[in-house]
């Protein structure tokens, strides 16, 4: 009788650490999952503060360049509107 009750008792706590060992790599897949989210985020963040006004001057004399081109463009059609014998 002592031997029968100590099999379950056997299998009982052979059964706790199974489960004792399944959810510690639980827990470490999801603190891995954490960490990885953590270290993303912390790059978005630097990469955030790596954008300043420097990084975009060549856009601002792009655009500058563009609206100037825009103008004379426009200028050049309104003043062949009126010469006459070119517009309609």
């Amino acid at each position: 009788m002592s031997g029968a009750v100590s099999t379950p008792a056997v299998s009982t706590s052979a059964t706790s650490s199974t489960s004792s060992t399944t959810l510690p790599s639980k827990k470490s897949a999801s603190a891995r999952l954490a960490a990885q989210r953590q270290a993303t985020r912390t790059q978005q963040q630097r990469a955030a503060s790596l954008i300043t006004a420097e990084h975009y001057a060549y856009v601002r004399r792009d655009l500058i360049f563009i609206a100037v081109l825009a103008t004379i463009m426009f200028a050049a059609i309104i003043i062949l509107h009126f010469v006459p014998g070119i517009g309609s």
